[in-house]
């Protein structure tokens, strides 16, 4: 059969990303699944306000599963189970404030479609819950990604607990974390971290339509148990416990970050909370400030897109600040006193490069009510992204697409990951009013087409798809409490670009087609565009990181007026030290592909903490640090809101110099200094002087917070400074202490 473009509908509120991972065969076609036994599952985060009503929905299937069980051949016998154990579930009781998250098979998910209903059982009394514009659609993921090692279910506690006063929690979410290493430690055989779970599910029972899942994690006394157990002569074997927790397995075909030498999670938890719990001073330090971490499900990290993080992210929160709530009692309790919470920052060191840029994503809403509702969680900390100079990012004007406008988006060999490009039209635009073209390097052209909202066009030849193009009017999920007194925000039309692989590593075949994809937009007198208002363009993440296998190959816009270099004749402004050969840092006028407005997708939110990259030795942003400006705000009436945000709050170092780009910090064993460079460092950094600053004045509100600390970083002045690119400005670092750099020790 030869390939052709063909129109089939999605979900309305259904997620690209997640519809191309869930249904990527011809047709929309659940991939098979890979066996009876490791069923695919969907997780399905529903709003909290729906959540009372969600639970009573799944009481009703689970007495429908009993029914269906005598007319199925027993198909969900030991199944009647249906709902997640949620990692917060030391929330004290009554507390129905948290979103809820069930895990769906993706057999009973693809039954919510109405041409699929017809099972034997009924899903209508969660139909409606589910396809709410508001509910969150993860990625499917096998069983066998979800349930591994030798972690506990409600894991005993330890006695021993930091003092009260002084203390301040730091929560870490992150992958490949060390939790056995020395840095987070208070005495040889005493952690720091009071709870460590790795996203990670055993299922009670066997499982079918739905599961219970139930989190794994380790507590103080568990960790403590491991050190002693795994120590010889006052030498703790930290290979011996990551064996024995299932944390790090050679012998396994998945990834184990903490079985290498430098892992992102170990590093960024030292330049965050790491002390050296030999010296006095530090150990002082370190009793009151103790850790609660949750390692991010690898297979998820892997998929460097990062769409897929909301509703495992939204469940670290819930399980941190239900955490800290817990130790926060069992403190109380054994002082007799009676206060509020425990202060806690929360530092999450990931961002993606694709989404709405003004502060209504997904994931940037979760920060935001989380924040909202936990006041006692003084800070969110978020790394401002390494794309400045990715070309990842375009930005086109009304009186050029009425002309009409064509890019070039090359998407390289030997990818093992597909390639999305979104693109946004402003908040004045109804319907679906662009026109869209997309040519592959070989094969047919799409021909201009204007695709339905709900629709999607694909190339295919019967057996598998190269690419899509998706419409949808995309909906945030905050409920517009953004915009006090606004109503709900306004939803925007967005079209998504999706190409395969270029290399399949599940088919006989080698992919999509590699090269030049040209997009091809225009804009009719229907549109309603003005002259200067502007249709984004961003091409997702899909790159490999460290202590993962090799998987995507990032792709880029190519355009001929984007200069990549400082060239002759290039007048440099003032404090400016670049040579000759170095990466430009200014955006071209007239270029359609821009540096700036690079700002993570997850960092244009109003709440959550924001932190960049500099140059230690000069105090120069960092050239990969990204920048605003982000895309203002509109309600649902039309009314349009000044940007809350011009780029990040403020940068902190992620690099020491010209030749050595990164900072030191911990590696995974104990005594080890490895490299690292990226805004991830920074923001770590940050949220370690968020600590301190806490330890001393533990009342000071998340607003209050954010001031001082951009007072701190407005403190030392940044020659040739842009404010989209450097917030309030450097906070400064202390070279007497340096935070998080390992001792060096001697023979």
């Amino acid at each position: 059969m030869p390939y052709a473009w063909s129109t089939h509908k999605f979900r309305q509120h259904e997620d690209p990303y997640e519809h191309f991972f869930n249904f990527p065969l011809p047709g929309g076609k659940a991939r098979p699944r890979p066996s009876a036994d490791n069923p695919i599952f969907v997780p399905v985060t529903f709003p909290a306000s729906s959540r009372t009503e969600v639970e009573l929905a799944l009481e009703d299937i689970k007495a429908g599963v009993f029914r269906a069980a005598a007319i199925d051949d027993g198909r969900f016998a030991g199944s009647p189970l249906v709902r997640v154990a949620e990692l917060g579930d030391r929330v004290p009781a009554g507390d129905k404030g948290n979103p809820l998250t069930i895990f769906i098979s993706a057999e009973a998910f693809e039954q919510f479609e109405p041409v699929r209903l017809g099972s034997s059982v009924d899903l209508t009394p969660l139909s409606r819950f589910v396809n709410d514009p508001r509910t969150r659609i993860g990625v499917g993921l096998p069983l066998d990604e979800l349930v591994s090692g030798a972690l506990e279910v409600n894991p005993p506690e330890s006695s021993e607990l930091p003092p009260y006063d002084g203390t301040v929690v730091t929560g870490v979410i992150d992958s490949g974390i060390g939790f056995a290493h020395e840095r987070f430690l208070k005495g040889p055989l005493s952690t720091r971290i009071e709870y460590f779970t790795k996203q990670e599910f055993a299922p009670v029972q066997p499982v079918g339509f739905f599961g219970t899942m139930q989190p794994r994690e380790l507590s103080k006394a568990s960790i403590d148990r491991l050190l002693a157990r795994h120590s010889r002569a006052g030498l703790v074997d930290e290979e011996a416990i990551y064996r024995a927790t299932g944390h790090a397995d050679f012998t396994s075909a998945r990834e184990y970050p903490a079985a290498l030498r430098a892992s992102h999670g170990t590093h960024v938890m030292d330049l965050a909370c790491g002390y050296d719990y030999r010296d006095p001073a530090e150990r002082e330090k370190a009793v009151h400030n103790p850790i609660i971490a949750v390692q991010l499900n690898e297979a998820l990290v892997g998929l460097t897109e990062g769409v897929f993080f909301e509703s495992h992210v939204g469940l670290a929160l819930d399980y941190i600040a239900g955490r800290v709530q817990r130790l926060s009692q069992r403190i109380l309790e054994a002082e007799g006193r009676n206060e509020e919470p425990l202060p806690f920052v929360v530092n999450y060191s990931f961002g993606d490069y694709a989404g709405r840029h003004d502060g209504f994503d997904n994931l940037e809403s979760i920060f935001d009510d989380f924040l909202e509702k936990h006041k006692n969680c003084r800070s969110v900390t978020i790394a401002a992204g390494n794309s400045f100079q990715t070309r990842t990012h375009a930005r086109l004007e009304g009186k050029e697409l009425r002309q009409g406008k064509t890019l070039c988006w090359k998407i390289q060999p030997d990818d093992r990951s597909p390639g999305f490009v979104q693109i946004w039209l402003p908040h004045t635009c109804a319907g679906n009013p662009l026109d869209i073209e997309v040519v592959p390097p070989d094969g047919p052209p799409s021909g201009m087409v204007r695709i339905g909202l709900g629709d999607y066009i694909e190339l295919s030849d019967g057996r598998r798809v190269d690419a899509r193009i998706y419409a949808q009017a995309h909906t945030p999920g905050d409920g517009g409490k953004a915009i006090a007194g606004k109503g709900d925000p306004y939803p925007r039309i967005r079209l998504t670009v999706v190409v395969a692989p270029t290399m399949d590593e599940d088919a006989d075949n080698l992919g999509a087609p590699s090269g030049d994809w040209l997009l091809r937009l225009r804009a009719t007198a229907k549109t309603g565009l003005g002259d200067d208002e502007e249709v984004t363009l961003w091409i997702e993440r899909s790159d490999s990181i460290t202590g993962f296998r090799r998987r995507g190959r990032q792709s880029h816009f190519e355009e001929p007026d984007y200069e990549r270099f400082v060239g002759l004749g290039v007048p440099k402004p003032a404090g400016d030290d670049r040579l000759l050969g170095d990466l430009e840092e200014r955006d071209r006028p007239g270029c359609a592909v821009r540096r700036f407005g690079t700002l993570t997708a997850v960092g244009t939110g109003v709440s959550a903490m924001v932190v960049g990259g500099y140059r230690r030795d000069t105090g120069q942003p960092a050239q990969y640090s990204s920048a605003g400006p982000i895309t203002p705000q509109a309600d649902n009436l039309g009314n349009l809101k000044k940007a809350h945000r011009s780029g990040p709050d403020f940068n902190a170092v992620a690099e020491d110099s010209r030749v050595l780009g990164t900072v030191l910090a911990a590696g995974t064993a104990s005594g080890s200094s490895v490299a690292f460079g990226g805004t991830s460092i920074a923001s770590a950094q940050a949220a370690r002087r968020a600590v301190e600053i806490l330890q001393t004045r533990t009342a000071t509100p998340a607003d209050s917070l954010r001031k001082q600390l951009a007072k701190e970083a407005s403190a030392r002045p940044i020659g040739n400074a842009d404010n989209r690119r450097t917030g309030a400005g450097n906070l400064p670092e202390r070279l007497a202490d340096r935070p998080g750099r390992p001792p060096r020790r001697e023979a």
